[in-house]
């Protein structure tokens, strides 16, 4: 490994640090320089470090995870049971959420469901690393132990909330990103970035609008440093054209549109978004050292003179930053939008400036980076497990006291208990029962519910996400109760409550002296759990079942 001696300059200034990195054309010199085998074995090493958790526990404690293994399992033993099938069938068709759904259950012939899923999960993981390092490489043509930092990034709120589709389809993104910037340009390029869009289109729609920006801000970045004339630009607009025509194309044809449920901003949330979401890492779930020490190590280089700024990096960060600050929080039947782009904008951080390291640095360092990514996934695990524990209990509780066929109503005993609320999902594999909040959203999910049951079925993320037992405890007396505009849309599911559902299953502790209406009959507490069974008031007229 040959060491590049410090510049001459000590100014922080950005000219200082474009004219730097101008100076040393692309080669495979550099202090924190790597041999691209050794690259990579460090690199598996670190994801494997962060995957292995997936597989020590039996259930994997994010948020969303439960609902989509109950979903791909049942997609991996069709055709639906024939008590399930009263409440939904499958509708296997042109949708931007199908990675998953295609993925887990044809690897689950080999391996199972549940395991197959992990591999899905571990697979996003292993991309964004992956598109981190060929992205790196592209701009400062070394394998170095910089970019292997996107680790800490790439387990981040959309891994840990459990948006499995997105997460893997950004790390695609940036993995076909990093790609194109390393091939040669030709015909074949082009077609493969055109698949590559297409595939990204069916995994996830904002991954396919990432990694339009993501193109379109590295060709933007590419022009301005050759300063084009205006027939590479149009020639430029045509490739990025011709490569994202199929995937329009097919969005426009053949995909079911669902409803658009508005959108919602939250620009405070965004801007603290920058930190706050920017890794998942360790017990802290949203912790923002990650961001913060690859800030500091920046300042720190450029005060030292030795940070190099690739150019044709810089618009496509500054688009992604704008991205993230102005992404709405809920529009197109989802929510919780706006903390997917954050750590993506980290990576695009992480390989635009290079950190030249004194050669007496990267041993320390490379041994740092391993140390926290193994302690990190060893308290991962032991976090892990507790959750595991917590969702088996929940997932026990309904197996000895519902019978098969029931319709079971979700509520938290809080807001702060929203962590574990997917697990009553299990009941539709464990009880074939009827839960609201299993996904079924028009144009986005491969299950539908019948129409018999829509009216008392989320019909969007929005609507599924659960309510709190005050909200819907004055929906069980003897008269209907009366909805603010804001409750109308959240708890449409629940309105009925007492006449349509057969029990009620609240997540997290109830108050010792919380009232409880007479229409719940206790069956069971748990140490983070409650399962009452309804019984409508006579006086409240439900038609018969």
């Amino acid at each position: 490994m040959s060491a590049i001696t410090s510049p001459p300059h000590r100014s922080g200034t950005l000219d200082a640090a474009l004219r730097m990195r101008a100076s040393r054309p692309h080669d495979a010199e550099g202090a924190s320089a790597l041999e691209g085998a050794a690259f990579w074995a460090i690199a598996a090493l670190l994801t494997a470090a962060f995957a292995a958790p997936l597989f020590l526990v039996d259930i994997v404690p994010m948020t969303d995870f439960p609902a989509h293994l109950a979903r791909v399992t049942l997609l991996s033993h069709l055709p639906l049971d024939p008590t399930l099938a009263r409440y939904w069938a499958i509708d296997l068709r042109p949708l931007p959420n199908l990675a998953m759904d295609l993925f887990v259950p044809t690897l689950a012939k080999i391996v199972g469901a549940q395991i197959a899923m992990k591999v899905f999960v571990a697979l996003g993981v292993t991309l964004w690393v992956a598109g981190a390092a060929l992205i790196y490489r592209a701009l400062w043509r070394e394998w170095s132990i910089q970019p292997l930092f996107a680790v800490f990034f790439a387990v981040n709120a959309s891994f840990y909330y459990g948006f499995s589709n997105f997460h893997v389809g950004a790390g695609l993104a940036l993995t076909a990103t990093g790609l194109w910037l390393l091939a040669p340009r030709s015909l074949a390029l082009v077609a493969a970035m055109a698949l590559a869009a297409l595939a990204l289109l069916f995994s996830h729609l904002m991954a396919v609008a990432l990694f339009g920006l993501l193109l379109g801000g590295f060709e933007l970045g590419r022009l301005w440093r050759e300063r084009a004339r205006s027939a590479h630009i149009v020639a430029a607009l045509a490739t990025l054209a011709v490569i994202f025509l199929p995937a329009a194309l097919a969005w426009a044809l053949l995909f079911v549109h669902g409803r658009e449920t508005g959108v919602e901003f939250k620009w405070l949330h965004n801007l603290l978004a920058i930190f706050i979401y920017s890794s998942g890492a360790g017990a802290i779930r949203y912790n923002f050292v990650p961001a913060a020490a690859m800030f500091a190590a920046f300042g720190l280089a450029w005060r030292a003179g030795r940070l190099d700024i690739a150019p044709e990096a810089l618009p496509v960060s500054a688009l992604l930053l704008l991205a993230t600050l102005l992404c709405p929080a809920v529009a197109m039947s989802g929510a919780i939008i706006h903390v997917r782009l954050p750590a993506v904008a980290c990576i695009l951080f992480l390989c635009a400036g290079r950190v030249r390291m004194d050669p007496r640095w990267v041993r320390p360092a490379l041994a740092l980076l391993l140390a926290a990514a193994l302690g990190l996934g060893g308290v991962e695990w032991l976090r892990w497990r507790a959750g595991d524990e917590a969702i088996a209990d929940t997932r026990a509780a309904p197996n000895a006291h519902i019978e098969a066929g029931a319709r079971v109503a979700t509520a938290l005993a809080s807001a702060d208990d929203f962590a574990l609320a997917h697990g009553v999902d299990f009941t539709a594999l464990d009880r074939k029962a009827f839960v609201p909040s299993f996904f079924t959203t028009q144009g986005q999910s491969t299950i539908i519910v019948r129409d018999a049951y829509k009216r008392i079925a989320a019909a969007d993320t929005i609507e599924g996400a659960f309510p709190t037992f005050a909200e819907v405890a004055p929906m069980l007396g003897a008269h209907r109760a009366e909805l603010t505009p804001k409750q109308l849309r959240a708890l449409r599911p629940y309105r009925d409550l007492a006449c349509d559902f057969d029990y009620l299953y609240v997540i997290g502790r109830l108050p010792a002296q919380a009232p409880l209406p007479p229409a719940l009959e206790t069956l069971v507490v748990g140490d983070g759990f409650k399962l009452f069974r309804i019984v409508a008031p006579p006086q409240r007229g439900c038609a018969p079942r």
